[in-house]
């Protein structure tokens, strides 16, 4: 049986698959980027064209003035939805196309057990560590660990790694849980001109409410439940939150920095 030699052509093709090349993560983490910018010009265009109102109701039995919403065009939830699941999957692709190219830099060959791994315990950082950082140099490895969502001792879950693992799971197997939006901050003046001098007034914030039509984010009254008059004194800032079980708040361009300033922590090791 004649056995061929391999060709020059097929050991330079294997020497280049075992080459390291960091422009894999970078290209990864860049392209999050611009889907970031892309969700907040879709999101700023829609804001551009003042879709909503705030109107005042005053109940004369109560004294209660209601600033609600008033909606003239929904946002284009599914267009953000699929935008936002674009920045997730690269976020993440991005931190394990790093640990491939660990490997390489430390002379190794990657599997397919290689990845970044995600620990919420001790247990599972032991459990599977080893296996994912196979043929990662201590250093990094040590590095690595030092990021890990279960060094938070209250609630892990909420670290932003684990934030970004969690919801990425989510977009793979399902369209992102539907998008709500909510007013970071609003203000209002009320006129007192015609207000007794040390009238007292009485106000319920409920800025945290998604904003639908109708719905109510304020209410005032005065002590003598006389009506007044308001102004809206700066147009609210919005947020886009997605509904993704963990009752905390977060935003898209705090995940692309947490992973952008963990990653350059690993530049080092590509010089």
């Amino acid at each position: 049986m004649r056995c061929s030699k391999p060709t020059a052509g097929s050991a330079a093709s294997t020497s280049s698959e075992r080459r390291k090349d960091p422009s894999g993560f970078r290209a990864k983490l860049r392209r999050a980027e611009e889907h970031r910018e892309a969700f907040d010009e879709l999101f700023g265009d829609y804001l551009a064209r003042a879709p909503y109102s705030i109107t005042v109701d005053y109940d004369e039995q109560t004294g209660w003035h209601s600033l609600r919403w008033h909606v003239d065009q929904e946002p284009p939830l599914e267009d953000l939805a699929l935008i936002f699941g674009d920045i997730l999957g690269n976020l993440r692709t991005s931190l394990d196309y790093l640990v491939w190219q660990l490997v390489l830099a430390g002379g190794g060959t990657p599997s397919r057990t290689t990845a970044f791994p995600v620990a919420r315990s001790r247990r599972f950082w032991r459990e599977q560590s080893e296996e994912m950082l196979q043929g990662v140099a201590p250093e990094w490895v040590a590095k690595i660990k030092s990021v890990q969502p279960y060094h938070v001792k209250d609630r892990p879950e909420l670290h932003p790694l684990a934030i970004l693992d969690h919801v990425n799971n989510l977009n793979k197997h399902r369209f992102l849980p539907v998008a709500v939006l909510t007013p970071e901050r609003f203000s209002y003046l009320v006129n007192v001109a015609d207000v007794a001098e040390n009238e007292v007034f009485e106000s319920r914030d409920l800025v945290e409410r998604p904003i639908v039509h109708g719905g109510e984010l304020a209410r005032v009254r005065c002590e003598s439940r006389r009506p007044l008059e308001f102004k809206v004194a700066e147009s609210p800032r919005f947020r886009i939150s997605f509904k993704d079980g963990l009752g905390h708040d977060w935003q898209a361009f705090e995940l692309v920095q947490w992973v952008r300033e963990t990653v350059a922590e690993f530049e080092p090791a590509f010089l």
